[in-house]
């Protein structure tokens, strides 16, 4: 029964991000004609990323405290992209690249996971955090439309070019998938990049990148948890 409690949770959290991210994706094969498979799977991947940062069981913030911590939670993200990607295109023909995204979008929910957490031992509150993390993804993985005008005005700098496009993490959902989203038809109109110069990290030094930004937030989470006890305990 133990063991039954905990899946409970695990399993109606699942079935509701499932539900929750399938909606873009449907959506997305509606208004749009033709769509590349990738940037399908890229939109499947960001839909469940924003999902999983809304949709969370009772007390989810509180980490180890909860059912569900943010490692449990990252492994249920990607697996419920897994489905919703495997919902919207051939499961034969994009296996591999369907398997790296499970795993970015899973590195990706653990990050926002604990930045959530941050916020919410910053605020010594809950409410709001989830959907702070989700404007801080937002803003972040538009990087290169709203800094594009600074990567075409330092255009000999490919440096800096690299850098507003690694900032995205939509760009780490490109890098797992081989897709070169920059030429893709919208961002080539509406962004300098398809005149600039530019080139994106490796696989494995992106998910390093991402780990060790998850692994700085969990250590700044536990600081602020600790100085909010010790002032409570000095008062």
């Amino acid at each position: 029964m133990p063991l039954a409690g905990a899946l409970w949770p695990f399993l109606l959290n699942g079935l509701a991000l499932l539900l929750v991210a399938l909606v873009p994706a449907f959506a997305l094969s509606l208004i749009v004609d033709y769509t590349p498979t990738k940037a399908v799977l890229l939109v499947c991947c960001a839909s469940t990323t924003i999902a999983g940062s809304l949709v969370r069981p009772q007390r989810s913030l509180t980490g180890e405290t909860s059912s569900i911590g943010p490692a449990g939670r990252a492994v249920l993200l990607g697996a419920v992209s897994g489905l919703v990607m495997v919902s919207q295109t051939p499961i034969v023909d994009n296996l591999p690249i369907i398997f790296r995204l499970m795993v970015a979008v899973a590195i990706l929910g653990f990050v926002v996971e604990r930045a959530t957490c941050l916020l919410a031992a910053v605020a010594g509150s809950e409410r709001g955090a989830p959907l702070i993390a989700v404007a801080g993804l937002g803003l972040a993985g538009s990087a290169p439309i709203w800094l594009g005008p600074w990567a075409e005005y330092l255009g000999t700098y490919e440096q800096a070019s690299n850098a507003i496009i690694w900032l995205s993490p939509l760009t780490f959902l490109a890098v797992m998938a081989d897709y070169d989203y920059l030429r893709n038809h919208w961002f080539y109109i509406y962004t300098p990049f398809g005149g600039l110069r530019y080139a994106y990290p490796g696989k494995v030094t992106y998910c390093t990148i991402y780990l060790l930004l998850g692994g700085l937030l969990w250590l700044a989470e536990h600081r602020a948890i600790l100085a909010k006890a010790t002032n409570a305990n000095a008062e």
